[in-house]
């Protein structure tokens, strides 16, 4: 990692200026994002690929909450850093995301066999028509 990355990174470790990120980029003049509703998330995935393991690291990851209309909301925003233009970084992107997704199943799936409530369709998928996942939204800041 390049001394201008580790600076980068080292900025984005601070949830205000993520949270002022997401409110100008959201919302521009109302925020509804505040310090005491964004919480740092572990941004390494592993997963199987054939007989290898993939593991991807994303630059930042966050759980973001937030009130707009009335309504509470949560989402997982990534925010991918990039010095140099990256012409895979849209499958990069969807491929980190997707991988947000399946970690979200898999608490589900954890959550269900811990209380061995699943039957019928909920079996085979591992979680229920209840069960919720949270949006991921990516950022890529060059």
């Amino acid at each position: 990692m390049g001394k201008r990355d580790h600076y980068t990174k080292h900025l984005f470790d601070d949830p205000k200026v993520v949270a002022d990120i997401f409110n100008y980029l959201t919302f521009r003049k109302s925020p509804a994002v505040s310090l005491n509703n964004i919480q740092r998330l572990d941004g390494e995935h592993v997963s199987v690929v054939g007989k290898k393991l993939d593991r991807r690291i994303r630059d930042r990851l966050w759980l973001v909450s937030f009130t707009f209309a009335g309504h509470e909301y949560q989402i997982v925003l990534g925010i991918e850093l990039q010095s140099e233009i990256s012409y895979d970084m849209p499958v990069r992107v969807m491929h980190y995301d997707a991988l947000s997704y399946a970690h979200q199943v898999k608490a589900h799936e954890a959550h269900h066999r811990q209380h061995a409530n699943l039957s019928g369709a909920a079996l085979l998928s591992g979680i229920t028509i209840d069960d919720k996942l949270i949006p991921v939204v990516t950022v890529v800041l060059y």
